[in-house]
């Protein structure tokens, strides 16, 4: 029962981090460079898909081990109730407001009885959830061209917060062959804010192509997050007037603790892989 409870959980946490997804702000390019004072506004779905997650998640001081790559992903998709993440940014100049938020919803179930004359069975249900909205201001520091053909390439300043809300809740029910026994619920469910900071370059290679990086950085043990931190480079590609893709890498790392009523309940987890997303200008 212990295995099963062990991987019962492991998937669960795995397919939150897969939709993840974040965990992901999976968007590392600044909006075109403009100066004028028009407000524009850029919204941008995405999805990231981690080739590789590492690391320990703990439920009722029950710790689990995550060692998954990208062979593991088919199964963990079967998991998966529903799911959202997004992004808008705000500019008006050099000045920009981002919001970024992200909802998942999983269930993972599975059953153990021993053999006999009177057999005992234990069924287990996962049910996973994760919210988090970010709040960031941006400052674009530096804006201007690098080479005669008037390529423009940018630096920004950010930090705001990361609003969090993380369930991990396990059923446990037994049964013997003189009907229902007992149930038991582990795990529960956790909310915190985390400061983040960070910084974003982007490089116009001409028109259409444009290539960036965004880093950041949060936690500082304020919450009961150690550290939170993710490193994003990639590509913009903007073959339509207001619809540009984009796609590259991207790291991302959680480290986050704290007790609740029936123990530890932690996620220590890095994950890193490829993300996509898509850009409309709406504005």
């Amino acid at each position: 029962m212990k295995r099963l409870f062990r991987a019962i959980l492991a998937m669960s946490v795995i397919t939150v981090s897969l939709v993840n997804i974040e965990n992901a702000r999976a968007d590392p390019l600044a909006p075109p460079s403009f100066k004028d004072s028009e407000w524009r506004v850029d919204l941008t779905p995405y999805l990231m898909i981690p080739f590789s997650i590492s690391g320990d998640t703990t439920v009722a001081g029950q710790t689990t081990s995550l060692d998954f790559d990208a062979s593991d992903l088919p199964d963990l998709l079967d998991l998966l109730n529903f799911a959202f993440s997004g992004r808008v940014e705000i500019w008006k100049q050099d000045i920009g407001l981002i919001l970024d938020g992200y909802y998942v919803d999983l269930n993972a179930g599975g059953s153990v009885q021993t053999p006999g004359s009177l057999p005992i069975g234990v069924s287990i249900d996962a049910d996973i959830r994760q919210f988090y909205l970010d709040g960031l201001v941006s400052y674009r520091l530096i804006n201007k061209p690098y080479n005669a053909e008037g390529d423009v390439w940018s630096l920004e300043l950010m930090g705001g917060l990361r609003y969090n809300y993380l369930k991990q809740v396990i059923d446990l029910k037994v049964t013997t062959g003189l009907g229902p026994g007992a149930s038991t619920r582990l795990g529960g469910n956790a909310t915190w804010v985390d400061p983040i900071v960070g910084t974003r370059v982007a490089v116009a290679l001409n028109e259409r192509w444009t290539a960036g990086a965004r880093a950041d950085i949060g936690g500082f043990g304020i919450s009961d997050t150690d550290s939170t931190w993710s490193i994003t480079g990639g590509f913009n590609y903007r073959r339509w007037e207001k619809t540009s893709l984009k796609f590259g890498w991207r790291a991302y790392s959680l480290d986050y603790s704290t007790t609740i009523s029936d123990g530890i309940f932690a996620y220590d987890v890095v994950q890193h892989g490829p993300f996509l997303a898509v850009t409309f200008a709406l504005q």
